[in-house]
């Protein structure tokens, strides 16, 4: 049995959990082949994804907490692992319907019940009741298009911890956000599978075609200047850079290399320091916090292992998010 937590009742339910996870068929189960594919290498690593579930809910008691909101839920992971921590009332949300209907299909075939499943983005979530509520995500902070309205509308919660391991200037991952950015704004998708929210143009001519819409007649010089201009804008932003010059607070400061898709505002993988959220918290009359997790000690070999315990004594001394997997932020 693996020791998560010093409590050994949520340890064997934990661990009872994921060995049901472990046992689940993934080709029978019906999914999406693009959340086949997700499931599967959420399997491969079950106990990490089971220790930063974990730690989105470090120190937060279930009893003093009215709800959970899995925001951005994709396949149901985190959700489930929270039924099995004790939490009554959980909801799994996510703009992807399909991935609703998948998770709500796999936590089924865990036996998971009482879980509400809902198809909407923030706008959404800022409809529910979120007196002593909890909301959380993992991997999706990085991908929503405007965080001021998404900090406005989860406040209300009494709880909010989003963790990404999109961190601007990571030591170790910098030059792989670099190549995704330049990848989708230039050349498209490479991916063998999208999801159904995807495109598979680049982001800079789905944004040009856009910009013909609003100006048939436009020269190929003023387009491409325009088409640079507009990164990381969706129609109605592109729209009112057009017509204004007018740009959304804070986008040209935290733009990076970072490019969105115009079409649906999904970021590829918006890189920021935790100074860029904290700016953006005091905006919305929020002091943000935060926190580092480690890296996986759970999976691969020895020497694997020993380096990244090396690397988590690091983080844990210097406190650097450049040196850290991902970090959490918290408000």
């Amino acid at each position: 049995m693996i020791d998560f937590v010093p409590n050994r009742d949520i340890n064997t339910a934990l661990n009872f959990h994921l060995k049901n996870y472990n046992g689940l068929d993934v080709n029978s189960l019906g999914v999406d082949e693009y959340n086949k594919s997700y499931l599967s290498k959420y399997i491969e690593k079950l106990e990490y994804n089971t220790y930063l579930a974990l730690d989105l809910v470090d120190k937060i008691d279930p009893i003093e907490v009215s709800l959970v909101v899995d925001y951005g839920c994709g396949i149901g992971f985190n959700g489930a692992m929270f039924r099995a921590l004790g939490f009554k009332n959980v909801i799994c949300m996510d703009i992807d319907p399909i991935s609703v209907r998948d998770a709500k299909t796999i936590n089924a075939a865990l036996g998971i019940k009482n879980i509400e499943y809902i198809v909407g983005d923030y706008i959404k979530l800022g409809k529910l009741n979120l007196d002593k509520a909890f909301v959380c995500s993992r991997d999706v902070i990085e991908h929503i298009y405007s965080l001021p309205q998404f900090l406005e509308y989860t406040k209300k919660a009494s709880y909010n911890r989003h963790n990404t391991a999109a961190i601007k200037n990571s030591y170790l991952r910098r030059n792989e956000f670099k190549k995704i950015h330049h990848r989708l704004e230039y050349l498209g998708s490479s991916a063998t599978l999208l999801k159904n929210t995807d495109i598979n143009q680049s982001y800079l001519s789905a944004r040009k075609q856009i910009i013909k819409s609003f100006i048939p007649k436009i020269d190929e010089t003023t387009l491409d200047q325009l088409g640079k201009e507009t990164r990381g804008l969706i129609k109605a932003d592109i729209e009112k850079y057009i017509n204004l010059a007018e740009l959304p607070k804070h986008h040209k400061a935290m733009l990076y290399s970072n490019t969105c898709n115009p079409i649906n505002g999904n970021w590829a993988e918006r890189v920021l320091k935790i100074a860029d959220y904290k700016t953006l918290g005091l905006d919305a009359g929020l002091s943000i916090d935060y926190a580092l997790p480690e890296y996986n000690t759970f999976n691969g070999g020895m020497v694997k292992k020993a380096g990244l315990k090396l690397l988590n004594f690091l983080v844990r001394v210097f406190k650097s998010e450049r040196l850290a997997p991902s970090f959490t932020i918290k408000y």
